[in-house]
């Protein structure tokens, strides 16, 4: 469930939003060993006891798309905040190649989270650029 306030123009969309994100996530694994009948071997194998922990996030964002420069640069950096943990993420992708139809497809993206205090940059392809997802 998400509801966001948004304001678009020629190269430009703003928007300031509210989401309520449920995700699951397999429990923890365990090697489980049943005898081999008639021998004092044992088969093993991993495998994940119990239910999926489920996980909840309330997470306020903002994020703008922006064409910097008309066919060379388009920017779109999110930062969000998740109530739930008290733990703030930003992502700036940087669109930088084209494909034949002239939709901004690749480029570089950076960046950061205070659930681990970790950063990083990746190179993506195949993700158009759009203003309206």
């Amino acid at each position: 469930m998400a509801a966001a306030y948004t304001r678009l123009s020629d190269a430009l969309l703003w928007s300031l939003g509210y989401s309520h994100e449920r995700t699951y996530e397999a429990g923890d694994k365990a090697q489980i060993c049943t005898p081999l009948a008639g021998t004092t071997s044992l088969s093993c194998r991993e495998a994940t006891l119990g239910a999926p922990k489920r996980s909840d996030s309330e997470l306020a964002f903002a994020e703008i798309r922006w064409i910097a420069i008309p066919g060379k640069l388009a920017i779109s950096p999110r930062v969000q905040f998740d109530f739930e943990e008290s733990e703030w993420a930003v992502r700036v992708p940087v669109y930088l190649a084209r494909n034949k139809a002239g939709a901004f497809t690749a480029g570089i993206a950076v960046g950061y989270t205070s659930k681990d205090d970790e950063a990083g940059a990746s190179v993506f392809i195949g993700k158009e650029f759009s203003f309206l997802e």
